[in-house]
Protein backbone atom coordinates (compact mmCIF):
# COMPACT_ATOMS: atom_id res chain seq x y z
CA UNK A 1 0.00 0.00 0.00
CA UNK A 2 1.21 3.69 -0.84
CA UNK A 3 -1.50 5.46 1.28
CA UNK A 4 0.14 8.16 3.27
CA UNK A 5 -2.66 7.70 6.57
CA UNK A 6 -5.27 5.10 6.65
CA UNK A 7 -8.25 5.92 8.30
CA UNK A 8 -10.91 3.87 10.39
CA UNK A 9 -14.00 4.63 12.60
CA UNK A 10 -16.72 2.95 15.11
CA UNK A 11 -19.21 3.52 17.21
CA UNK A 12 -17.51 3.84 20.56
CA UNK A 13 -19.75 1.30 22.06
CA UNK A 14 -18.53 -1.63 19.31
CA UNK A 15 -15.97 -2.99 21.20
CA UNK A 16 -14.84 -5.64 18.82
CA UNK A 17 -14.41 -3.22 16.00
CA UNK A 18 -12.11 -0.55 18.35
CA UNK A 19 -10.32 -3.44 19.39
CA UNK A 20 -9.40 -4.83 16.01
CA UNK A 21 -8.93 -1.10 14.95
CA UNK A 22 -6.33 -0.74 17.62
CA UNK A 23 -4.87 -4.74 17.13
CA UNK A 24 -4.09 -3.75 13.19
CA UNK A 25 -2.16 -0.87 14.32
CA UNK A 26 -4.71 2.13 14.17
CA UNK A 27 -3.98 5.20 16.76
CA UNK A 28 -6.97 6.58 18.82
CA UNK A 29 -7.12 10.32 17.47
CA UNK A 30 -10.41 11.79 19.25
CA UNK A 31 -13.90 10.74 19.42
CA UNK A 32 -16.76 12.92 17.55
CA UNK A 33 -20.59 12.60 17.29
CA UNK A 34 -21.86 11.03 13.70
CA UNK A 35 -25.77 11.31 13.47
CA UNK A 36 -26.26 11.13 17.07
CA UNK A 37 -23.70 7.72 17.15
CA UNK A 38 -20.52 8.65 19.43
CA UNK A 39 -17.79 7.49 17.26
CA UNK A 40 -14.05 6.57 17.74
CA UNK A 41 -11.51 8.38 15.34
CA UNK A 42 -8.34 6.31 14.49
CA UNK A 43 -5.50 6.59 12.05
CA UNK A 44 -1.84 5.07 10.86
CA UNK A 45 0.19 7.43 9.59
CA UNK A 46 2.58 6.18 6.40
CA UNK A 47 5.98 6.50 8.74
CA UNK A 48 4.28 4.28 11.15
CA UNK A 49 3.58 1.68 9.21
CA UNK A 50 6.11 1.31 5.90
CA UNK A 51 9.08 2.26 5.00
Amino acid sequence: MNYDVIYGAADTNNIGSNKILNKIGLQFVNQFNYKEVKVNWYELKKANYGK
